[in-house]
């Protein structure tokens, strides 16, 4: 778990090093679909013996589908939001996910404490200090952009949820890369410019972003849950912020004043508190 929350982390530098070289759409496309190809050794096994299973195959599309949509729309906003923010402050907001998800509960009628609803103003508070610059500036276009990103992540979460208990975890994964890496992969061949040598400059952080991150994170996070309680893995996994914000500083030169990071250690202490609570 540790190691996925550190690979996690690392990502935001490739994603951000991405931005110059690649559109978002063709970036998510490719590097989803890499994840793609690196899990389906592991699920082939899988899927083969449910091939002849209307019941499973119809249910196991429509899960693809659904979280497929979802984990697209958060990567393209986080992919989009990097274009104006840092990779550091992308690492934190993107976290309040897990603050977010037990708040959307509410839309399974399960009851919210009123501990939960102070760690979200707290974690919102700290957001707004990481993104608002003045008056005349306003809110950070990407900073805006990864604070929905977050909220989409929650929504996935929720869908993952859903349908963990009907289907390998490894094989709805690959399932939900499936449909968003095609679907991202058709979009940016419509709307975006892309020729061999810009894929070759993003090269890098597409062999990263998909292997390390989709492929290797992913499953990492999978098998540690199977031996750590969700509260124990939630806690080790947020620490994902705190990788890129210091992958950020090492690598890329990232700075961050003050108000944001006090910013910063807000979203930190509510995400913290609200598991441990």
């Amino acid at each position: 778990m540790w190691l996925a929350s550190f690979l996690w982390g690392i990502t935001f530098i490739f994603q951000r090093l991405a931005t110059g070289a690649l559109g978002a759409l063709m970036f998510t496309g490719i590097r989803m679909l890499l994840g793609v190809a690196c899990l389906f050794p592991f699920v082939y096994k899988e899927l083969k013996k449910h091939l002849n299973d209307k019941e499973y195959i119809h249910t196991f599309i429509k899960a693809s589908f659904e979280c497929g949509f979802l984990v697209l729309i958060s990567t393209l906003l986080q992919q989009y939001g990097l274009i104006y923010t840092t990779a550091g402050k992308a690492g934190f907001i993107t976290s309040m996910y897990t603050v977010f998800v037990p708040v959307l509960s509410i839309l399974s009628k399960k009851k919210v404490s009123a501990k939960m609803w102070i760690f979200v103003l707290v974690a919102v508070t700290g957001s707004f200090l990481i993104s608002f610059n003045g008056f005349n500036a306003g809110i950070s276009r990407g900073d805006l952009l990864v604070f929905f990103c977050s909220i989409g992540f929650a929504f996935q979460i929720m869908a993952v949820d859903k349908y963990s208990k009907l289907f390998n975890s490894l094989a709805l994964c690959f399932g939900q890369f499936l449909v968003a890496g095609i679907v991202s992969l058709l979009l940016g061949l419509i709307f975006e410019k892309t020729n061999m040598q810009m894929i070759k400059g993003a090269l890098i952080p597409i062999l990263y972003s998909g292997i390390f991150s989709c492929a290797i994170g992913y499953t990492l996070q999978m098998v540690g849950q199977k031996y750590t309680t969700p509260t124990k893995a939630t806690l080790v996994l947020s620490l994902e912020s705190v990788w890129g914000l210091l992958a950020g500083l090492v690598f890329l030169g990232e700075a961050l004043t003050f108000k944001e990071a006090v910013g910063c250690a807000m979203i930190f202490l509510s995400v913290l508190l609200s598991q441990l609570l």
